[in-house]
């Protein structure tokens, strides 16, 4: 973090840091750093105190290139070498930064891209031997409630997929259904929770690409009850995410 309210004097007032990481690109919005690394991948740093930057989330990505950031949006590529060289697009929902959501990725890109633009649905990449790719990513997952009680029910919609095309339900890396969505290319499905655990729950919809959501059990939740319509998928035990890490006692 550099001061440089005298600019034939900037002065150096923060630094931060990752101990053998190599930093490629750095995106600032707010008071958040978005960070890519060439070794783990996309750093969320607090910058509101200039002195002390420090990390809020990491989300593993090795390899990653350049980050823009629009609205709540990051977008990451990451470049792959080999007989061709060929690049991979990231969408992370960062709207919470404590807890970046992977929610979509496109793997069609030939060639190295040096810079991505984004206005609104459409991302223009820039290929260095020449030429722009368009995308349009209008697809979106929405789910009616944040969190509940063990028994709830959450209703998902979809919009934009493919029209008549399987679309995989993810919770938490696990496959627990398929849906097909119609033929304007939406998508509704009912999540069960009878069975599931309390803690975080982060749920996918894979077809053409790959969206995600979040929701959180708990005990002080309210019971949702069920709404909406479409099958219901149920959730089973013992895939739950929750907010603790434990380590292994040693005693000497």
């Amino acid at each position: 973090m550099v001061d440089i309210s005298n600019p034939q004097s900037p002065q150096e007032v923060g630094i931060f840091q990752k101990p053998g990481e190599s930093f490629v690109d750095l995106a600032v919005t707010g008071n958040f750093g978005y960070i890519t690394t060439e070794e783990r991948g996309f750093y969320i740093v607090d910058l509101s105190n200039p002195a002390s930057p420090f990390e809020v989330s990491f989300f593993e990505l090795s390899g990653a290139s350049k980050v823009v950031i629009q609205e709540h949006y990051a977008y990451i590529w990451k470049q792959y070498y080999g007989l061709q060289a060929r690049a991979k697009l990231y969408i992370l929902n960062v709207s919470n930064p404590k807890n970046p959501i992977g929610v979509a990725s496109y793997d069609g890109l030939a060639g190295d891209i040096w810079d991505v633009a984004v206005n609104g649905d459409d991302i223009f990449l820039a290929n260095f031997m020449g030429g722009t790719y368009a995308l349009y990513f209008p697809s979106t997952l929405s789910i009616n409630y944040p969190n509940g009680m063990q028994g709830s029910y959450f209703t998902l919609q979809g919009k934009n997929f493919d029209p008549n095309t399987p679309v995989t339900v993810l919770v938490n890396g696990h496959e627990i259904g398929m849906v097909l969505s119609d033929s304007l290319g939406n998508v509704e499905f009912v999540l069960s929770t009878e069975n599931a655990d309390n803690g975080k729950y982060v749920v996918s919809a894979v077809a053409n690409v790959k969206w995600s959501v979040s929701f959180r059990l708990g005990a002080d939740y309210p019971l949702r009850p069920l709404e909406g319509s479409g099958t219901i998928l149920i959730i089973p035990g013992g895939i739950a995410i929750d907010n603790f890490q434990y380590l292994p006692v040693i005693n000497n």
